[in-house]
C-alpha cells in the first residue's frame, strides 16, 4: 500500500498563495517536472509535479476547500 502525505496550507482559495506554494516546490525539491496547470470551470486549480522516480505531488487551489498538497513522498524535509 502506498502512503499518501497530505498538507493543508490554508482554508481559503487564493491564487497568490497557490502560486507561492508551486514556486517553493519547484525551487526546493530536486529532479521534479512541472505538468501543465489544470483549471476547473469554478476557477479551482491543480498543479501536478512528477519526480524522476515517478512519484507525484499535487497542489490544489480549491474554491470549496482552500489550498492543499497531496504527495506520494514526505515533502517536509525539503522545507525545514
Amino acid at each position: 500500500m502506498i502512503e499518501v502525505f497530505e498538507y493543508k496550507i490554508c482554508n481559503v482559495y487564493d491564487k497568490n498563495i497557490f502560486s507561492k506554494q508551486c514556486t517553493a516546490i519547484k525551487q526546493h525539491i530536486p529532479n521534479i517536472a512541472k505538468d501543465e496547470i489544470l483549471s476547473d470551470v469554478d476557477g479551482s486549480q491543480l498543479q501536478i509535479y512528477t519526480l524522476t522516480s515517478g512519484e507525484k505531488i499535487k497542489v490544489r487551489n480549491s474554491i470549496d476547500f482552500g489550498i492543499s498538497i497531496e504527495s506520494d513522498i514526505d515533502i517536509e524535509k525539503y522545507f525545514i
